[in-house]
């Protein structure tokens, strides 16, 4: 469980780099919502998701 935990919280830290990423080279870094914040976490949430089936994948 801890593991799942650690890989949910680095979903969530790569899908934040990634939009500052895309902020910065479209220059809208100040405009941030927390709209888009709320994209970014559903974005980190679907991949947690998909990291969890994988898993599952590998265990059966």
């Amino acid at each position: 469980m801890k593991k799942k935990i650690v890989s949910f919280i680095l979903s969530m830290v790569v899908s934040g780099i990634l939009i500052v990423l895309y902020r910065f080279f479209t220059g809208t870094l100040s405009k941030m919502d927390w709209i888009e914040n709320m994209y970014f976490v559903l974005i980190a949430l679907v991949v947690f998701v998909l990291l969890l089936l994988l898993d599952r994948k590998e265990k059966s």
